[in-house]
Protein backbone atom coordinates (compact mmCIF):
# COMPACT_ATOMS: atom_id res chain seq x y z
CA UNK A 1 0.00 0.00 0.00
CA UNK A 2 2.09 2.89 -1.02
CA UNK A 3 2.09 6.17 0.80
CA UNK A 4 1.19 4.54 4.22
CA UNK A 5 4.04 4.52 6.95
CA UNK A 6 4.48 1.07 8.49
CA UNK A 7 1.56 2.05 11.21
CA UNK A 8 -0.82 2.00 9.50
CA UNK A 9 -0.33 -0.58 6.93
CA UNK A 10 -0.31 -3.33 9.97
CA UNK A 11 -3.14 -1.51 11.63
CA UNK A 12 -5.25 -2.05 8.38
CA UNK A 13 -3.75 -5.43 8.39
CA UNK A 14 -5.40 -6.05 11.81
CA UNK A 15 -1.83 -6.20 13.43
CA UNK A 16 -2.32 -3.01 15.59
CA UNK A 17 -1.57 -3.94 19.16
CA UNK A 18 1.31 -5.37 21.49
CA UNK A 19 1.99 -7.58 18.68
CA UNK A 20 2.68 -4.99 15.95
CA UNK A 21 6.59 -4.95 15.25
CA UNK A 22 6.56 -0.72 15.51
CA UNK A 23 4.65 -1.12 18.74
CA UNK A 24 7.73 -3.30 20.03
CA UNK A 25 9.98 -0.97 18.80
CA UNK A 26 8.49 1.61 20.64
CA UNK A 27 7.36 4.07 18.08
CA UNK A 28 4.20 3.40 17.95
CA UNK A 29 2.26 7.08 17.91
CA UNK A 30 -0.44 5.48 19.40
CA UNK A 31 0.81 3.97 22.43
CA UNK A 32 2.68 7.68 23.25
CA UNK A 33 -1.13 8.90 24.17
CA UNK A 34 -2.32 5.94 25.77
CA UNK A 35 -1.56 2.55 26.75
CA UNK A 36 -3.08 -0.34 24.28
CA UNK A 37 -5.31 -2.14 26.86
CA UNK A 38 -7.30 0.92 27.40
CA UNK A 39 -9.45 0.82 24.40
CA UNK A 40 -10.86 5.21 23.13
CA UNK A 41 -14.42 4.21 22.86
CA UNK A 42 -16.99 7.19 22.33
CA UNK A 43 -20.58 7.89 22.36
CA UNK A 44 -21.25 10.10 19.74
CA UNK A 45 -25.27 10.47 19.78
CA UNK A 46 -27.66 8.74 17.91
CA UNK A 47 -26.44 5.24 18.67
CA UNK A 48 -23.50 5.73 16.86
CA UNK A 49 -20.20 4.80 18.67
CA UNK A 50 -16.21 5.70 17.58
CA UNK A 51 -13.54 3.90 18.61
CA UNK A 52 -10.08 3.23 17.31
CA UNK A 53 -9.40 -0.75 16.26
CA UNK A 54 -7.06 -1.89 14.12
CA UNK A 55 -4.99 1.47 13.71
CA UNK A 56 -8.47 2.92 12.11
CA UNK A 57 -11.20 4.72 13.53
CA UNK A 58 -14.39 2.75 13.36
CA UNK A 59 -17.41 4.00 13.73
CA UNK A 60 -20.67 1.66 15.34
CA UNK A 61 -23.89 1.45 15.44
CA UNK A 62 -26.17 0.00 18.82
CA UNK A 63 -29.49 -1.03 19.06
CA UNK A 64 -29.33 -1.78 22.87
CA UNK A 65 -28.25 -5.73 22.11
CA UNK A 66 -24.64 -4.86 20.47
CA UNK A 67 -22.67 -3.48 17.76
CA UNK A 68 -25.12 -3.90 14.79
CA UNK A 69 -23.01 -2.00 12.07
CA UNK A 70 -19.20 -1.06 11.75
CA UNK A 71 -17.60 0.97 9.42
CA UNK A 72 -14.10 1.47 9.74
CA UNK A 73 -12.76 4.60 8.35
CA UNK A 74 -8.92 4.62 6.64
CA UNK A 75 -7.13 7.54 6.28
CA UNK A 76 -7.99 8.49 3.19
CA UNK A 77 -12.16 7.88 4.02
CA UNK A 78 -11.39 10.41 7.16
CA UNK A 79 -10.26 13.24 5.33
CA UNK A 80 -13.04 13.24 2.65
CA UNK A 81 -15.15 12.96 5.48
CA UNK A 82 -13.64 15.81 7.18
CA UNK A 83 -13.60 17.72 3.99
CA UNK A 84 -17.54 17.15 3.74
CA UNK A 85 -18.39 17.91 6.83
CA UNK A 86 -16.52 21.62 6.63
CA UNK A 87 -18.21 22.06 3.29
CA UNK A 88 -21.92 21.36 4.85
Amino acid sequence: MPGRTECERNGINGNCGEDCPVFQRGECEESKDQPMSEPIRDYLGDSVYAEVERGMICLTTANGYGPTNKIYLEPEVYEALVRFAQRA
